[in-house]
């Protein structure tokens, strides 16, 4: 039995210290439930797009409240980290600060990992602040090499900030979409020919559970801030719905999937079990 959490969009900033209140009593209560492993879905900081010194330091004191929040999740177990648009900085937004920060600098920002017969893909869907997408071919060509791989774990994740799954009226602003709008681009085929059981992924600060065919994804937000457009026009995909703080929790017993959001008091706003997906091959 392998038991991991997925929490997303923390946006620790060092200028309110009520929300980094919330936040750390969130990871307290993701701590208490003592998991296998952790995987963050993006937006660690709040990170602007600015070069000016004030800034610079802005974001160093950004990553010092992340780190401080998110101390009883890293001395417990592993925390997967997945690139968000706000962990991007710098006027020309890059991630060399953000894998400085969670100890992968100089590498990539894309890397997968195997826990407890759980394979995990941590994809970077950021391309460029605010744009989404999935467009680096040797991301692409990697993922494919990396999911063939994956066929020997027992339960296969794809991590990335961006959704794949979205309402039409996010692909009408032009924010979030795949790499071609209107279409199911590169990414959402190879997950289903690869037989991946759930994305995971955060940006639009809300909890949402949506399926397409054999895919589930799963969207949660540790964040205060929530377009009402969530809720009051949902997306085609989407099973459940919850505008508050979450994070999800998850139970890999035998060939089942169990799946619960929880609140940031502790009511578990949505549960569901789902079988593993034969792997192709």
């Amino acid at each position: 039995m392998t038991r991991w959490i997925f929490v997303s969009d923390l946006q620790l900033r060092p200028d309110d210290a009520e929300h980094e209140e919330r936040r750390r009593l969130l990871i307290e209560r993701v701590a208490t439930e003592k998991p296998d492993f952790v995987i963050d879905g993006g937006d660690h900081v709040a990170g602007q797009v600015n070069d000016e010194p004030e800034e610079v330091a802005r974001v160093a004191q950004m990553w010092a409240a992340y780190h401080r929040a998110t101390a009883p999740l890293t001395q417990l177990c592993p925390v997967i980290h997945s690139v968000g648009n706000h962990d991007q900085t710098g006027s020309n937004p890059t991630s060399e600060e953000y894998l400085r920060q969670v100890g992968r600098q100089g590498q990539r920002t894309y890397f997968a990992k195997t826990i407890g017969g759980v394979h995990i893909a941590s994809i970077d869907t950021t391309n460029g602040r605010h744009r989404g997408g999935f467009v680096d071919r040797a991301q692409t060509r990697w993922l494919r090499r990396d999911l063939r791989a994956s066929r020997r774990a027992r339960c296969t994740i794809v991590v990335g900030h961006y959704p794949v799954l979205v309402a039409p009226w996010v692909l009408a602003h032009s924010v979030l979409r795949d790499e071609e709008p209107g279409t199911r681009g590169l990414l959402l085929p190879m997950l289903l020919e690869a037989g991946v059981d759930l994305l995971l992924c955060g940006h639009l600060h809300a909890y949402e559970r949506a399926r397409f065919e054999t895919v589930t994804q799963v969207m949660t937000s540790a964040s205060d801030i929530f377009s009402e457009d969530m809720e009051e026009k949902p997306g085609e995909y989407r099973v459940a719905f919850d505008k508050r703080q979450t994070y999800a929790r998850f139970v890999l017993d035998g060939s089942t999937i169990r799946g619960e959001a929880v609140s940031a008091d502790g009511e578990i706003v949505d549960a569901w079990t789902q079988q593993l997906l034969p792997k192709p091959g």
